[in-house]
């Protein structure tokens, strides 16, 4: 599989696809509070964060 072709973009929205059935917004942002929590924990001066988007 080339990285960059059409085979990759397929296999990666069938992923996303299944992901999004399984796992709604609400855990989703639920697993962002989380990582953003544990980075601070592990390291209060990080500068570390994610959101839903990513």
């Amino acid at each position: 599989m080339r990285l960059g072709s059409l085979t990759e973009f397929d296999e990666t929205s069938k992923l996303t696809m299944y992901f999004t059935r399984y796992f709604g917004p609400e855990v989703v942002t639920h697993i962002t509070y989380q990582t953003n929590l544990y980075g601070t924990q592990k390291d209060i001066n990080t500068t570390f964060t994610t959101n839903e988007n990513e």
